[in-house]
């Protein structure tokens, strides 16, 4: 089973409005070899209230300060995460997504 965030590359009415995904079951059983991973499904790379910069490396914040300078917009909670996580600056390349909350 694939589950995928939405609106995580661009604003919504002019605010970053991105849904990472619920489940809900009874319950869950995950096969040994098999991983439930919320990687890269946050905004992509410069988007989010967070995202890093055009033209620089910088990490996408959420819950504290993505890595490098300038750094980016702090928002969202480390040990409690309810928002996607934005995205990395570019730099040469396509910056990195950003991660979904898990819980």
């Amino acid at each position: 089973m694939v589950l995928q965030s939405i609106n995580n590359a661009a604003q919504v009415n002019g605010t970053w409005q991105g849904t990472g995904v619920t489940l809900n079951a009874a319950s869950v059983q995950v096969d040994p070899g098999s991983s439930i991973n919320a990687d890269g499904q946050g905004y992509v790379g410069q988007a989010g209230l967070g995202g890093g910069q055009n033209g620089n490396s910088t990490g996408g914040s959420y819950g504290g300060a993505g890595g490098g300078l300038p750094a980016s917009t702090i928002y969202g909670s480390a040990t409690a995460p309810t928002d996607l996580g934005s995205g990395g600056g570019e730099y040469g390349g396509t910056g990195g997504n950003g991660a979904a909350p898990s819980g």
